[in-house]
């Protein structure tokens, strides 16, 4: 009984933890204040840059609201594992690997989605009668060589975010380990 209390006051004890805690930090910046990607045209004639411009860009608060919600979910376990010291990091391994997960499956999403909008742009304009076709490869090329999506500040925080999470989960469960060891030899029977 005794030990249950020793174990709460030594919640944020552990290295481990405070990794956590700035991989958090690192995570709600990187959803709530910083842009994700980019989408932009870069039209080079001979070699020279005619049209520069960025046409939108996209925090992680534009994707469909489920997949912030299961990462604020995750992200709540990850922070509620901290005041479980017996839980030795598992949640923060688990939270910080989905994180992992979710920025690979993120960036092939988006570049799958730009390239579907490709696709129904030229699709369109192959529906024109009579030049369809021809004008249709014509957009898709200056369309594929025009279009510019570049992945912006926030996505590479939410990937040092994760790392920082399955790190500070890998410490808190080696470094646990031991502290209990410790904690046994030093305690009478």
């Amino acid at each position: 009984m005794g030990n249950q209390s020793g174990n709460r006051k030594d919640a944020f004890g552990n290295p481990g933890d405070w990794i956590v805690v700035i991989s958090l930090i690192l995570f709600l910046i990187s959803v709530f204040a910083l842009s994700w990607i980019s989408i932009g045209l870069n039209f080079n004639v001979f070699g020279r840059s005619l049209i520069r411009r960025n046409l939108k860009t996209l925090g992680i608060l534009d994707i469909p609201w489920y997949w912030l919600v299961i990462l604020l979910v995750v992200a709540a376990a990850a922070l509620a594992g901290l005041f479980f010291p017996t839980l030795k990091g598992a949640l923060s391994i688990v939270a910080g690997v989905y994180f992992i997960i979710f920025s690979i499956i993120f960036y092939f999403g988006a570049w799958y989605k730009i390239n579907a909008v490709i696709g129904d742009v030229v699709s369109l304009v192959r529906e024109l009668p009579f030049v369809g076709s021809y004008l249709g490869a014509l957009v898709g090329e200056i369309t594929k060589k025009v279009l510019v999506v570049r992945f912006l500040s926030g996505y590479f925080l939410f990937i040092v975010a994760s790392v920082a999470m399955l790190a500070g989960g890998i410490v808190r469960l080696f470094s646990s380990g031991g502290a209990g060891a410790e904690q046994a030899e030093s305690e009478p029977s």
